[in-house]
Parts: C-alpha cells; sequence; structure tokens
C-alpha cells in the first residue's frame, strides 16, 4: 500500500474558495497526521467500538456521526479509487464564525488523494450554501 498522504483543509462556511486553480495544481500536504488515528482503518475500528457513535452507509460510503465531538467521518468504499481514506469534518467556531474543518487521511496516489480533498472542499461548499440560504430564509421569516 503507498504511504498514506496526509492532507488537511478547512473551509469556512459562507466562504467560496476557488477550485479552478486548485484542479490545476497539487494540494499542499500537512507534515503531521491530521486525524488522531494512524490509519483510515484504525479511525474506523475506534469509532466502531465506540456506542455513542452513530453509522450510516451511502452507496458503500461508511458515515459516522460523533455528536459529542461534533464531528462526521465519511469512509471512501473499497471500490473507490481513494480507498483507504478518510475524511473527518468538524463544526469549530472560531472569531465568532462557525467553520467546518476538514482533516483527510487517503492512502492512494498524490492525484487521486487530491481529487478526493477537492471533492469534500466541494461538498462542505454546497453545506455552507445550504447554511445560508437556511440563515435568510430564517431572517426573512422573522422580519416584520
Amino acid at each position: 500500500m503507498p504511504a498514506l498522504l496526509r492532507l488537511a483543509c478547512a473551509v469556512l462556511l459562507g466562504a467560496a474558495a476557488s477550485l479552478s486553480l486548485a484542479q490545476r495544481a497539487p494540494l499542499p500536504e500537512s507534515p503531521r497526521n491530521p486525524i488522531e488515528y494512524a490509519s483510515p482503518g484504525a479511525a474506523l475500528e475506534a469509532l466502531r467500538a465506540d456506542p455513542a457513535v452513530r453509522f450510516e452507509t451511502h452507496e458503500g460510503w461508511v458515515v459516522a456521526h460523533d455528536d459529542a465531538k461534533k464531528a462526521m467521518w465519511t469512509f471512501a468504499p473499497k471500490g473507490d479509487p481513494a480507498w483507504p481514506a478518510v475524511a473527518k469534518r468538524s463544526l469549530v467556531e472560531r472569531d465568532g464564525q462557525v467553520m467546518i474543518s476538514t482533516a483527510i487521511l487517503c492512502g492512494a496516489s498524490k492525484a487521486v488523494c487530491d481529487e478526493f480533498v477537492r471533492k469534500f472542499v466541494r461538498l462542505n461548499q454546497e453545506m455552507a450554501r445550504a447554511v445560508q440560504r437556511q440563515q435568510a430564509e430564517a431572517s426573512a421569516a422573522s422580519a416584520p
């Protein structure tokens, strides 16, 4: 198995990061492991041992919800080119802003892992837009 690539990114809710440049250039790697487990398999095993963590599966992707830590773990299925890979998304607050902090551990080639990261950046952007829509609707509904 190739050496695990360690990639991490944080996406501010509502921020529109440009993917056009990122799609042409390799993404930076983190020099340290961005998650608290040595591998995606070790993370899945530890999460399965925690009775408070809820699991669901969507088209082979295993999703673990750790509500106590405000984290959602998404594990690539064995048939995915990025396998073994995991994305850990956590809600964090910084300077009064709610952010999605995304940490990724991927065991595929650099190019495949970069695409895995880009996929989660796009998902985070979609989530940010949905939250913004909900906030705008709530503001409009409460306006006199």
